[in-house]
């Protein structure tokens, strides 16, 4: 009669609920692996530029630079309106990346010069070579937005304010501290009018 062996190697339809055909796979097999999740780019591309545009500012404020940026750049590579180039240079300055935050302040004032932003990009621009330590250029830029009619006193207010900041890296204490105190000062006096109604 059989072995033992030989009965232990053939499949018993009785204890395995009926041998397994070619082709057919038991219950115990694993399925096909899920398919891998859609790209960013491609969750981006379904989103529309608005939307894209709209969660990378929200991520910004919230101090997520990277997935801000990196959502920045696809957009500035399919639609280079002025204000994807205007974000995204602003986000550089965030993340102190000077030279990148230059160059899409220059960007957007080159192919986007009758743009909403570009007087932005032009304030933004001056306060980045303020922040670099290029004074006589900042200054340049200050008096070219003063000629254009596109300097308030906030905007001169915001550029004393980041001059006194530099001061202040630089070791030049008494001076940075004075400049703050006196934008300062401005500013609490603008507040205070604009409570009062004076504004």
């Amino acid at each position: 009669g059989p072995s033992i062996d030989g009965v232990l190697e053939r499949p018993s339809p009785e204890l395995d609920g009926g041998p397994v055909g070619v082709g057919e796979r038991s219950a115990e097999e694993p399925s096909a692996p899920p398919a891998p999740p859609p790209s960013l780019e491609d969750v981006w591309a379904g989103q529309g530029p608005s939307a894209v545009l709209a969660d990378a500012l929200e991520r910004r404020s919230r101090g997520d630079l990277e997935n801000a940026e990196a959502r920045l750049r696809w957009l500035g590579a399919r639609f280079p309106s002025a204000i994807v180039v205007y974000q995204t240079a602003v986000t550089a300055e965030l993340r102190e990346r000077h030279d990148d935050a230059l160059r899409g302040y220059d960007d957007v004032l080159q192919a986007h010069p009758d743009d909403d932003v570009a007087q932005d990009a032009a304030f933004r621009r001056a306060l980045v070579l303020e922040d670099l330590g290029r004074h006589e250029e900042a200054t340049r830029q200050v008096k070219r937005l003063q000629r254009m009619g596109h300097w308030s006193e906030t905007d001169r207010l915001s550029l004393e304010l980041a001059r006194g900041v530099n001061e202040l890296g630089q070791g030049r204490t008494r001076r940075g501290l004075r400049r703050l105190g006196r934008a300062l000062a401005v500013l609490d006096g603008l507040a205070q009018l604009d409570t009062s109604g004076g504004l």
